[in-house]
C-alpha cells in the first residue's frame, strides 16, 4: 500500500539537480540518498540509472546514456518509456534549482522517515498530516516546525510518544513529582507552633546549614566552603559600558557570557584576605590573572568526546606536572587544556561622526598629517574603489579627487566648492582629535570603536582589511601594521569579534621606518571570511574559499600554553552571574567560570528573584524556567526550607524555630509566593535504580517541559546494587563500578535530551591531609568525574 508520506516537489528538484550535476553524490557526509527515499519505481530507476552511470565513471549524464543503460533492463526500460521518461528527465532538469538542493534534499529525508513509521503503522499525523486540506494554519504551523526541525529532532518526537507509553504501562513509572511551593504556607505556621531543633553540632556553617543533629534526619557535608574562584581586582572586563576594573563592579552591571550576550552580575564576593596571582598563558598570547582556586571549564584534549571539565587553576598546574609534555598534548604538537572561544560579543549600536568602515580605511590608508598650507584629509589607492566608498559615507557632496595620474594619492572635495578639499581636522573634529598629527606608527583605534555593535566593528574591521589586509587563496587572512598600538587594539578587535590571533614581527630596519612590522594571523571560521571584506577582489577570494572544501583553520578552543606562580598577592573579587553556563569574558575576552551551589542554582534558575541584602531589596534573576531538583535523602520540607532560606536570606535556623527578627517573615513569606508560582519539581526517591532515575527525568521533561535537573549526588542504593547484580548475572561490581555507570547513565540522558543536570559527590576521609584537592579524593571512585563538569568544591 502507497504511502502519503511523498514530497513530489523534493522528488524533482533532488533528481533534477543530481541529473544536472552528479559530483554532489562525491559528499556522501553531507548527502545519503538511496532509493527508500523514492516510493515509485518510476523515480527508483531514474535515480538508480543516474547514480550507477556516475558511480561507472560518467562525469556528465545525458538521455543517451540512461537510454544504454537500460537497454540490459527490459522491465525497468518498459516502466521508464511507459511514463515518457525522456520529457520527464528534462523537464525536471529545466526547473531544478542548484541553490536549493540542500532545502529539498532535507524534505526528501524527512518525508522517507516518516513514511518508515507510517509504514509500520504509526500515526505520525501530529508531526504532518498529508490528508489535510481544510485546517490552513495547522498546515501552515507543520510546515514550518517541519522546516525548521532536524532529522533526530522529529525522531526524537515521535519516539517521546512511544516511551511516553513504556514509562506507564512497562516501566511502572506513575508518581507525580510535587510542586515546590505546594503547602509552603502551612510548613511555615507549623514551624513558628512546632520548631524543629537538633543538637548542635561543631561550627557555625554546619549547623547554619543542618540545623544540628536532628532525629530521624541524614545530612552529608562534601566539602568545605570559603574559596573563591576570585580574579584581581585591577583586572579589567568588558561590559555593556565598555571596560571596567574587577573592583569597580557592582551587582547589577552587565558582563558578556560566552556566546557574547551581556549575563547580570547577581553577587559580588570580595575576598576577605589577598591571594597570589597565578598566571594564566593562552596559545593566542592571551594572559589571564587569577587565584589558585579560580575555575575553567576546559576540553582535555585525549577525552575530546567526553565533553567539558571543570577545575581550577592549582588542579590544571598539578596535573602537568604528572604528564610525561606538560601542557603539550601526546602528539606534542598542541596542547592538552582547551578553553572555549567566545562568540561575537554584543555592544549596543553606537552613533558615530565617522562611518566605522572609513575609520578603518584611513587608518590603513589614509594619512592624518598636514602642514600649514596644506591640510587636507588624503588617502592612497590603486583604485577608485574605496574612495568612492569613503566620499559616498562623507555625504552627497563629497567626491575623491585623485592628486596625479601618476601617483595613487586621493583627497575629498566638495562638490559646490571644488576649491575646498576635507581637512583633517574638519573630519577628526574635536572627538578623534588625539589622531591629528598621528604617524604611521602611532596609529591606534579610538576605543569607541571597539565597542560598537557587531555590524559596525566587521565594517571597521572590513576598512582595515580592506587596506592594509590581504587573503591567500588557502583562506589565510594576515593584518599589517608598524604601530604597536594599532596591533594591539586589532587584537582586541579580532578577540570580541570570537577570533584568534597571533602575530609575528618583522624587523627588516631597512624596509620599516620604525625598524619593525607586525603581521596580525587572523584565524575565523569559514564562513565568517566573506565578512572581513568589502572590496570586491578580496571578498571574491573570501568566498571561494568558505564555499571550498579546504580544511577549516579554525578551532572553538584555545589552549592553555603555561600556568606560572607569581608569588605575588592582591586584592581579589568572585562575582557569580546569571547565565546557564556560569561562564562570563574577561580581559582579553577569555571564557571563563564563576561560583555556584546546588540549591542556589535550582532556584536561580526556577525563580524569578532573589533578596540581596547588600541592596536590602528582591533583584530580578532573569530566569524562572522549569527545574527539577531530585533528592534522594532530603524529603520535600527540608528542601523547601534550605529554598526559603536562600531566596529571603533570612537564617534557615530562623525559619525552622519560626523566630523572625524584622522583616524576616515579610521575606519569607515573599519567597514562599516566588516558589507557589515557579515551575520548581522536587522528587524524594530514597531508594533508587539506574532506571528509577532515566524515568523521573524523561517523565518529567515531557510532562513539565523540565530541562535543567539537579540530582543531589552520585551515591549507591540497594536497589541500584540489586538491579546491577541483575544485569551482570549475578556478579557483584565494585562500588565505584556501580557509581561510575551511574555517572554515565546522567551524562548520557544529557546527550540524548538536550538537557542539563548537575550533580555532586562525596569526598573521601584523606581530603583534609590531601596537598592536590582533585578527584583522587571523591569517595567510591575519581572516574565518575571524568564522564561530567566535575566541580571541586574544596
Amino acid at each position: 500500500m502507497a504511502s502519503k508520506y511523498v514530497d513530489s516537489s523534493a522528488i524533482l528538484q533532488v533528481i533534477g539537480n543530481v541529473y544536472n550535476n552528479p559530483s554532489l553524490l562525491d559528499d556522501t557526509d553531507k548527502y545519503s540518498i538511496t532509493e527508500d527515499d523514492f516510493q515509485s519505481e518510476f523515480h527508483k530507476i531514474i535515480f538508480g540509472s543516474i547514480y550507477k552511470l556516475y558511480e561507472l565513471g560518467a562525469k556528465r549524464i545525458t538521455l543517451e546514456n540512461i537510454a544504454d543503460f537500460l537497454a540490459d533492463r527490459p522491465k525497468a526500460e518498459g516502466i521508464y518509456k511507459q511514463n515518457k521518461g525522456d520529457e520527464w528527465v528534462l523537464r525536471t532538469a529545466e526547473s531544478a534549482i542548484e541553490d536549493s538542493f540542500d532545502y529539498y534534499y532535507n524534505r526528501l529525508k524527512k518525508f522517507t522517515l516518516l513514511r518508515a513509521y507510517d509504514n509500520i503503522g504509526l500515526d505520525v499525523r501530529f508531526i504532518f498530516d498529508p490528508d489535510n486540506i481544510l485546517d490552513g494554519k495547522k498546515r501552515q504551523l507543520q510546515e514550518e516546525q517541519l522546516d525548521n526541525s532536524t532529522l533526530d529532532q522529529i525522531a526524537q518526537k515521535i519516539d517521546e510518544k512511544i516511551e511516553k507509553i513504556k514509562i506507564k504501562y512497562v516501566d511502572d513509572v506513575y508518581e507525580e513529582a510535587a510542586l515546590a511551593g505546594e503547602g509552603i504556607e502551612d510548613l511555615i505556621e507549623n514551624l513558628k507552633k512546632r520548631p524543629e531543633v537538633g543538637v548542635p553540632l561543631y561550627g557555625p556553617l554546619i549547623n547554619t546549614v543542618t540545623k544540628g543533629a536532628r532525629l530521624g534526619k541524614f545530612y552529608l557535608r562534601s566539602a568545605p566552603t570559603g574559596v573563591g574562584k576570585a580574579i584581581p581586582n585591577y583586572t579589567l572586563i568588558p561590559t555593556t559600558e565598555g571596560y571596567k576594573k574587577v573592583g569597580e563592579i557592582k551587582v547589577g552591571d552587565k558582563l558578556f557570557d560566552r556566546q557574547g550576550y551581556p549575563t547580570t552580575v547577581l553577587k559580588i564576593f570580595p575576598q576577605p584576605e589577598e591571594k597570589e596571582i597565578w598566571k594564566v598563558t593562552f596559545a593566542d598570547g592571551r594572559v589571564a590573572e587569577c587565584c589558585k582556586d579560580h575555575l575553567w571549564e576546559y576540553r582535555y584534549d585525549s577525552h575530546r568526546g567526553y565533553g567539558y571539565r571543570v577545575e581550577t587553576t592549582e588542579q590544571i598546574y598539578n596535573r602537568t606536572l604528572k604528564l610525561k609534555n606538560g601542557f603539550k598534548d601526546s602528539d606534542n604538537r598542541g596542547f592538552r587544556f582547551q578553553v572555549r572561544l567566545n562568540d561575537p560579543v554584543q555592544y549596543s549600536t553606537k552613533t558615530y561622526s565617522i562611518d566605522p568602515y572609513t575609520m578603518g580605511a584611513l587608518l590603513g590608508d589614509g594619512s592624518f598629517r598636514w602642514t600649514g598650507t596644506n591640510k587636507a584629509l588624503t588617502f592612497s589607492s590603486e583604485t577608485e574603489e574605496i574612495p568612492n566608498y569613503i566620499a559616498k559615507s562623507l555625504g552627497e557632496g563629497w567626491y575623491p579627487h585623485q592628486n596625479s595620474h601618476y601617483n595613487y594619492n586621493y583627497t575629498f572635495k566638495h562638490i559646490d566648492d571644488i576649491q575646498h578639499n576635507l581637512w583633517v581636522e574638519e573630519l577628526l573634529g574635536e572627538k578623534y582629535k588625539d589622531l591629528n598629527m598621528c604617524k604611521s606608527e602611532d596609529k591606534f583605534i579610538p576605543k569607541d570603536y571597539l565597542l560598537g555593535d557587531i555590524n559596525q566593528r566587521f565594517a571597521l574591521l572590513q576598512g582595515l582589511m580592506d587596506t592594509d589586509g590581504s587573503i591567500d587563496e588557502k583562506g589565510r587572512t594576515t593584518f599589517t601594521t608598524i604601530s604597536e598600538k594599532l596591533k594591539n587594539d586589532f587584537i582586541e578587535l579580532c578577540h570580541s569579534l570570537g577570533m584568534v590571533t597571533s602575530y609575528s614581527i618583522d624587523t627588516r630596519s631597512d624596509k620599516y621606518t620604525t625598524g619593525q612590522c607586525f603581521n596580525i594571523h587572523i584565524q575565523a571560521k569559514k564562513e565568517i571570511k566573506p565578512l572581513m571584506f568589502k572590496m570586491k577582489r578580496k571578498k571574491e577570494k573570501a568566498i571561494i574559499y568558505s564555499n571550498s572544501t579546504k580544511r577549516s583553520e579554525y578551532k572553538e578552543t584555545v589552549g592553555i600554553v603555561n600556568i606560572e606562580k607569581t608569588s605575588i598577592k592582591t586584592s581579589m573579587t568572585c562575582f557569580m552571574v546569571d547565565n546557564e553556563e556560569h561562564l562570563f569574558l574577561m580581559n582579553d575576552y577569555i571564557v571563563t567560570h564563576n561560583s555556584r551551589a546546588m540549591i542556589a542554582d535550582t532556584c536561580y534558575i526556577g525563580t524569578s528573584e532573589i533578596y540581596e541584602p547588600s541592596f536590602g531589596s528582591w533583584i530580578k534573576t532573569g530566569s524562572a524556567k522549569p527545574a527539577l531538583y531530585i533528592s534522594t535523602e532530603l524529603d520535600l520540607s527540608e528542601v523547601q526550607t534550605m529554598m526559603l532560606a536562600f531566596l529571603s536570606a533570612v537564617d534557615e535556623d530562623h525559619i525552622l524555630t519560626g523566630r523572625y527578627v524584622g522583616d524576616e517573615e515579610e521575606r519569607v513569606l515573599h519567597a514562599a509566593e516566588l516558589l507557589k508560582g515557579s515551575e520548581i519539581y522536587v522528587e524524594y526517591k530514597p531508594d533508587f535504580s539506574l532506571q528509577d532515575i532515566e524515568d523521573i527525568i524523561k517523565k518529567n521533561i515531557r510532562e513539565h517541559q523540565i530541562y535543567y535537573i539537579f540530582y543531589d549526588y552520585i551515591h549507591s542504593s540497594m536497589k541500584i546494587l540489586e538491579e546491577i547484580t541483575r544485569r551482570s548475572g549475578g556478579v557483584k561490581l565494585r562500588e565505584d563500578n556501580v557509581l561510575f555507570m551511574l555517572s554515565v547513565k546522567l551524562k548520557d540522558i544529557c546527550s540524548q535530551y538536550g538537557v542539563f543536570i548537575m550533580s555532586s559527590t562525596q569526598l573521601n576521609g584523606e581530603y583534609m591531609d590531601s596537598g592536590t584537592p582533585d578527584q583522587n579524593l571523591l569517595r567510591g571512585a575519581k572516574s565518575i568525574a571524568d564522564w561530567s563538569k566535575f566541580y571541586n568544591l574544596i
